[in-house]
Parts: structure tokens; sequence; C-alpha cells
């Protein structure tokens, strides 16, 4: 079987990130108190929602559609724009943290990939979120957005 001679290193670089963003969520969340129920904003404000990214580190995320779901159950899924992703998210009030994700490892156009690897670097960026009306804001710890997403309308 023929196998494109990027596929290795996009699998790698994909890998990478993901490992990064698990540990950038291990590593800040030792002192973090744990999330109950009567504290977590998911069982209203952004729970069982589906949202697309509009901008990623200032970027126009046009290259796919990156989506970010909130579960119940504090996980999260959704898709890169390339793969499927699934993982825990440790939220108190507003402050959130992703944890490990699962990806599939599907080789995908370069821009599709790019954003892909920037849409993971976000999630692992984000340590507060901020609704606006159909707007969901994913900021770092200076606040300043990381990622900003909308609601899906599909």
């Amino acid at each position: 079987m023929f196998r494109h001679p990027l596929e290795k290193t996009l699998s790698t670089l994909i890998a990478i990130t993901l490992l990064l963003v698990s540990l950038a969520s291990c590593t800040s969340q030792q002192n973090q108190p744990a999330v109950t129920h009567e504290t977590s904003p998911l069982s209203g404000q952004i729970a069982a929602t589906s949202w697309v990214a509009e901008r990623i580190f200032g970027q126009n995320a046009d290259a796919a559609e990156s989506t970010l779901i909130f579960t119940n159950d504090d996980t999260v899924n959704g898709s890169t724009g390339c793969n499927n992703y699934r993982g825990g998210v440790n939220m108190d009030g507003t402050a959130i943290r992703f944890g490990l994700l699962a990806a599939t490892r599907k080789m995908c156009a370069p821009a599709i990939s790019g954003q892909e690897i920037v849409f993971l670097e976000a999630l692992g960026a984000a340590h507060n979120w901020r609704r606006l009306g159909s707007t969901l804001e994913l900021v770092d710890e200076n606040g300043t957005a990381v990622m900003r997403l909308r609601i899906s309308t599909r």
C-alpha cells in the first residue's frame, strides 16, 4: 500500500500536539479543586451545543469546520476539521482545562491539517471561557481569546 511521504510526519505532529495539550492540562490541574455538578456550567450555558470555530489565535478558521461539543458528563468531542476527537474537560465556574484528547489519525490536505494543529493548541491554551450570546470564547491565562466559536446551525 502506498503511503504519502508526509503521512508519517503529519501523524507525528498530531501525536506531539495531543501530548502537549495533555501535559499542559495535567500540570495546571494539580492544585485545582475538583469539579462538582453544582459549580460546573455544563448544565446549561454551553452544554449539548455544537460550537464551530470561527477564529483561532486571531486567524480565520475557514480551512475546514472544526467543532467542539460539551456533553453533560464532563467530556468533549467534535471534529478538528480533519479528525474526530473525544476527551475530558475540567470546569469550575468559567475556568476550563481540557484533559487528554484521543483523536483519529486520518491524512488530510495541508491547510486542513494546519488548522487541526492550531485548533488543538488553542484547546490546550484555554484557561477560561466566556459566552457572548451565540458566541463562545476560550481565553488564555492573560484573558486573550485563543479561539472564538459560534453555535452551529446544523
